[in-house]
């Protein structure tokens, strides 16, 4: 827990354009009761995540009052309820040991501990992935309609919070599922195929209605997408294979301590050897969930080599990492049964535990003190100028990279909630604060100056930030006639 609350309580979290959108779409719905059939933009233009990520952080704003930091204490809450009951679920079906391996491995992962304390969409993904995990055991268990609907509710939250990883997922496990007897069995009933496509789908009503009302807009641009799938540079399938092994191998070691090679192999190469000399002792339907799984991992794999694309992002395939230390546990929990073998399960759980009170040690004696980074450095530059300004209403204006700055408008708007002035973009008794963040591309600092800043305008005041964020104080003089709030 320590390695998440930290960067939240210190506000050392991410806070970009991302975060300032949605925690100002979320005021939003609450203040004016405005609701939404859509939620954030993907990277295909055109294309939205589902509407879901929205509502739930209306739960962290009223329940902290719009404070930036609740939402991702919100964000927080829901990963730690989701490990807890997933724990629960391991305990009760594979045993304490591997269970307790499997909670020393999350705790350290720099995977894990980024989605836990990173306000975004794609960060609900993994707790869908945990449901669909749940789900797919228990119908290998119990052959239960049930499980395999659970399976589909799961699927659809998987499209919805992350539509890329959706759309590779639900094809590659319908295939996976035609080559399982019990998902033939299953879906040879129609009764079953229209429950499973209910279920499936009944995430998705928001995104069905924002369809009906605009004229199939999202459907229309991915159909688009699909016969011509880039604007930029193709790669070469060869290109693509190479480009996804780095990929895959990168969100293999996400897994692991400080994406540690030789650690994510000594655990690979241990279960490999448990799977393979053990199979025998496997329980049926356990053999079923680690033959599945491991063909899905790679059916999605294949399936990705479709994207020609000449980037593919890293939250493109979001929560694999689960899916990947899932099968990973289950190859190791044998070792547990074997008296001689067990020695190793318990070996790799005190390697665990040593890394886990190693990294403690070095964040609470760490003397190098908080960075200025993420939502803290943004924080920073509004307190200085609330500092600056006191209760009297002032002006500013603010150059961000994204050009949108929703960080600091969410900012602001916070403040003003809370009983500050908010600021305004027009010059107050001819003078104005101007916010530049960090630009690696200096001309187009040097153009929105232009724009933005009046030609006689006089530079009395500048400070750097920590983050190197300038704060500029301009005066128009006072033979301008441009006088006033204007």
């Amino acid at each position: 827990m320590y390695f998440r609350i930290n960067p939240i309580y210190y506000q050392t979290v991410a806070y970009t354009y991302d975060q300032g959108r949605d925690f100002l779409r979320t005021a939003e719905i609450v203040q004016t009761k405005h609701l939404t059939f859509i939620g954030p933009t993907t990277g295909i233009m055109g294309l939205f995540h589902g509407a879901w990520w929205y509502y739930i952080l209306v739960i962290p704003y009223i329940l902290f009052g719009g404070w930036p930091q609740g939402f991702y204490y919100g964000v927080l809450a829901l990963h730690i309820i989701a490990l807890v009951l997933f724990t629960i679920f391991l305990n009760k079906r594979i045993g304490f040991w591997a269970t307790f391996l499997f909670l020393l491995i999350v705790s350290v992962s720099p995977y894990f501990i980024k989605t836990s304390v990173f306000a975004a969409n794609n960060t609900l993904t993994p707790i869908a992935i945990l449901f669909f995990l749940f789900a797919l055991f228990q119908f290998f268990q119990t052959k239960k309609k049930a499980y395999a609907y659970l399976i589909a509710l799961s699927l659809g939250l998987i499209l919805e919070t992350e539509l890329s990883f959706g759309i590779y997922l639900i094809p590659s496990f319908l295939l996976m599922g035609i080559l399982f007897n019990d998902f033939r069995k299953f879906i040879a009933k129609p009764n079953s195929i229209f429950f499973f496509l209910f279920f499936l789908f009944v995430s998705s009503v928001p995104r069905m209605l924002f369809e009906i009302k605009n004229r199939f807009l999202q459907t229309k641009t991915f159909m688009t997408y699909l016969l011509n799938p880039t604007s930029t540079n193709p790669q070469s399938l060869s290109g693509a294979f190479f480009d996804r092994l780095r990929f895959f191998e990168s969100y293999f070691l996400s897994v692991f301590y400080e994406y540690s090679k030789p650690i994510a192999f000594l655990v690979l190469i241990t279960a490999i050897l448990g799977i393979f000399l053990f199979w025998k002792k496997y329980k049926h339907h356990e053999k079923h969930v680690i033959t599945f799984l491991s063909l899905l991992i790679l059916m999605i794999f294949a399936l990705s080599l479709t994207n020609r694309n000449n980037f593919f992002w890293e939250n493109y395939l979001e929560g694999l990492q689960y899916i990947f230390l899932f099968v990973l546990i289950l190859g190791l929990r044998i070792l547990q049964k074997i008296k001689k073998l067990s020695l190793v399960l318990y070996g790799l759980i005190l390697l665990f535990l040593f890394l886990n009170v190693s990294k403690f040690r070095a964040m609470v004696t760490d003397k190098k003190g908080v960075p200025s980074l993420g939502l803290r450095a943004d924080v920073a530059t509004v307190n200085y100028l609330y500092e600056q300004n006191k209760d009297t209403l002032f002006c500013v204006r603010v150059y961000t990279p994204p050009v949108i700055p929703y960080t600091y408008n969410y900012l602001f708007s916070y403040y003003a909630s809370i009983g500050y002035v908010k600021p305004s973009e027009g010059f107050i008794n001819r003078s104005c604060w101007y916010i530049f963040d960090k630009e690696p591309y200096q001309f187009r600092v040097n153009q929105w100056r232009k724009d933005n800043i009046p030609e006689k305008a006089v530079l009395k005041k500048k400070i750097m930030m920590k983050n190197e964020t300038a704060i500029e104080l301009w005066e128009e003089p006072k033979s301008s006639k441009k006088q006033g709030l204007y």
